[in-house]
């Protein structure tokens, strides 16, 4: 066992005191699992794992400074090193990983059933700094017309609706649907500028049957009112 100079009792267990009183090149209870190198125990630890067998394992607890990884050079064309999160079990025997790729790209790949970021206070922000825009979908091939959904609590519907922004290939439209008409319009309150304007049945130009707000319709064709009761 190493010689825990000067420490008795609870100072046994604060890690700062604890390294410390270790002189340079005591013998471990763990050697031949961890190899130290440096001007202190612990300075280096090489070893195929690092586990704690009762409790959680602290990682730069004592907060002296940050805590570094692959802090060397890989090949230019090579992905960085990754750090790798896994649930292991019968169902949903899942991983996240976390590193940056060969053109500079830092990337979280969430293998798993949901990825979900959720702040549990205050406003979730996104690109603060305005150095550059938001993609989503980029590497999108065919049938795969992805959707953000915009959920908000509907007395009428007594639940949580949503409505859905997406780009259709069925319409070649750019598209924003409900998902029940518990949401009961689109109210824009600010006024709307368009290149052009398309009736309901896709031809060009305002035509149809529209009430006012006294409850008039007015019918359009061809640019033109032709009826009004």
């Amino acid at each position: 066992m190493p010689e825990h100079r000067n420490l008795s009792g609870a100072s046994l267990h604060d890690p700062k005191a604890h390294a410390a009183s270790h002189a340079i090149g005591d013998a471990d209870p763990l050697t031949g699992l961890f190899s130290f190198t440096g001007l202190a125990v612990g300075t280096y630890v090489s070893t195929p794992e690092v586990y704690n067998t009762d409790g959680d394992l602290h990682i730069q607890s004592i907060v002296q400074g940050d805590a570094i990884f692959f802090n060397d050079d890989v090949g230019n064309d090579e992905d960085g090193k990754s750090v790798w999160i896994h649930r292991k079990a019968p169902e949903y025997d899942l991983y996240h990983r976390f590193f940056i790729d060969s053109a500079g790209n830092a990337k979280w790949l969430a293998f798993s059933f949901n990825a979900e970021i959720d702040n549990a206070g205050g406003t979730m922000q996104f690109q603060t700094s305005a150095a550059g825009d938001i993609s989503c979908f980029a590497l999108s091939a065919s049938g795969e017309n992805r959707g953000f959904k915009q959920y908000g609590y509907i007395t009428n519907g007594a639940a949580s609706k949503y409505i859905e922004w997406k780009v259709s290939d069925a319409t070649d439209n750019f598209e924003l649907t409900r998902v029940d008409a518990s949401i009961l319009k689109f109210h824009v309150q600010m006024p709307i500028q368009a290149t052009t304007y398309y009736s309901s049945d896709g031809t060009p130009g305002l035509s149809g049957t529209f009430p006012d707000n006294l409850a008039n319709n007015i019918t359009v064709k061809d640019g033109l009112i032709t009826a009004f009761a």
